[in-house]
């Protein structure tokens, strides 16, 4: 294809004759540029280099994407979570990051609900117009607490409004958490998905009940629940 026939909102007049000036006359020599260069050649930044290429390849071609490429778009879409912690948040590695599953367990009462509400709210702040899918088992949540929290994390200026952006779901049932984890993982799919942190708090209340009557369906229902929040990690 042409570079002149390639249509996309970034690719004005005056870039074609750029692209066109560095002897780049079709869409296999465009794609062919190192971002750098194309940041260069277009005077645009590089986020929107990396958006112009992804775009053009999703609509016009099926050219394999190289290590680095994949790379660059995994570290631009990583959020790092503080867990209000300094010495936890170094045994993370700088603390929870979006893309990834996180197993939390514990005794009774060390605190494992009070950590997925206060992440909850970090996410709020954190990232402006995210989505926390809040997915309580065994009705654990408490609003007033939550509230509570943002009070303290949040800057006095910041509207208590913004709660509205965490989504609880009530599921006490295997089949109603196993739908609910489907619905999050097809808005994680769509193109301009908001949703980067999805919490279950917790998985063993709806399993335990089948671990005395039934352990290999309780497996198949842990199997298959473990492999949607990897499918929901992998595609937020």
């Amino acid at each position: 294809m042409n570079i002149s026939e390639v249509d996309h909102q970034l690719l004005t007049p005056q870039r074609l004759k750029s692209l066109k000036d560095f002897q780049i006359e079709n869409l296999p020599q465009l794609l062919a540029r190192n971002p750098e260069q194309l940041v260069n050649i277009l005077g645009l930044s590089y986020s929107q280099v990396l958006e112009l290429i992804e775009d053009l390849m999703l609509v016009h071609t099926t050219f394999p994407r190289t290590c680095i490429e994949l790379y660059q778009k995994h570290v631009q879409k990583e959020v790092v979570l503080s867990s209000g912690s300094a010495h936890f948040d170094k045994i993370l590695r700088g603390g929870f990051k979006t893309g990834w599953v996180y197993e939390l367990y514990g005794a009774p009462g060390s605190g494992k609900t009070q950590l997925c509400l206060s992440l909850s709210v970090t996410s709020l702040y954190s990232v402006p117009g995210n989505i926390v899918c809040y997915i309580d088992t065994k009705n654990d949540l408490v609003p007033e607490r939550v509230l509570q929290i943002f009070q303290e994390k949040a800057e006095k200026t910041a509207n208590v409004s913004v709660l509205s952006n965490i989504e609880v779901f009530k599921c006490f049932q295997l089949d109603h958490l196993i739908e609910t984890l489907e619905l999050i993982l097809s808005r994680t799919r769509e193109k301009h998905n908001t949703t980067k942190l999805v919490i279950l708090d917790n998985l063993v209340s709806p399993i335990m009940s089948l671990l005395s009557t039934d352990i290999n369906l309780a497996i198949s229902y842990s199997s298959k629940i473990t492999q949607l929040l990897q499918k929901i990690s992998k595609d937020g």
